[in-house]
């Protein structure tokens, strides 16, 4: 993990450093949510605040390396598995605050022009690799006085995973300089506890492709082109 994160880390100060060529910085505000054992099929389930920044070097108008750092986290309770007959659980919640570093390669689907003359638009996908930070909190829900002792809350707890990234969105250039899009990503995880609960493998209809918690990103990106007069190539223009 220490290892992946280095890499990560020299991958983004190297993202920036070339940044000769024409790259963008921008900001992102959303929202995020999850799939997991907690939540199989409900996509948006209890979303919460989600915002970022990032570094993108454009390599040329259909391919660009991105560098992000994302902030958001997931709610929700335990509510399914009570639902399902588990009698030997107390109920529940779990609030997990998340932060990110990713690096990812896009890819545009139409020539991404830098011009003021045309305004252009693509659809884009992206994929790469990232860690995250999660700091996992667990409250109980039962009321003590009617039910009598239980559980007492855990401490939260924080822990690094490797998550592999990858989206869809659609990118404007509003100006000469100023670009937006609307994105929704995916974090692959490789662990199983973001929701507090692990390895649920008897509920009826468990999902294997969830065994492992994901979580998403979707919102609005706002970014700013620099060293954008030195690289303008007149052809792009035409």
């Amino acid at each position: 993990m220490k290892k992946i994160t280095v890499v990560l880390i020299f991958l983004t100060i190297s993202n920036f450093l070339n940044a000769q060529r024409t790259s963008e910085i921008g900001v992102f505000f959303g929202q995020s949510f999850y799939l997991g054992d907690l939540n199989k099929e409900r996509l948006f389930y209890k979303p919460a605040f989600s915002a970022g920044v990032f570094h993108r070097y454009i390599l040329n108008p259909r391919y660009a390396v991105k560098s992000g750092l994302t902030y958001g986290s997931i709610k929700g309770d335990n509510s399914a598995l009570l639902n399902d007959g588990k009698s030997d659980i107390w109920p529940y919640s779990y609030n997990t605050r998340l932060v990110d570093l990713t690096v990812q390669f896009e890819v545009n689907f139409r020539r991404f022009q830098f011009s003021y003359r045309k305004p252009s638009f693509t659809p884009y996908i992206s994929g790469g690799l990232g860690v995250g930070y999660y700091n996992k909190a667990k409250t109980y829900t039962y009321d003590r006085y009617l039910i009598g002792n239980g559980p007492d809350d855990p401490d939260p707890v924080n822990s690094f995973n490797m998550v592999i990234p990858f989206g869809v969105g659609v990118k404007v250039n509003f100006s000469e300089r100023l670009s937006g899009s609307l994105l929704w990503e995916f974090r692959k995880t490789f662990m199983d506890d973001l929701d507090g609960t692990e390895n649920i493998q008897d509920i009826e209809k468990s999902s294997q492709l969830h065994n492992k918690d994901w979580y998403y990103f979707v919102g609005i990106t706002l970014a700013y082109k620099i060293n954008y007069k030195n690289t303008l190539c007149p052809a792009y223009e035409k």
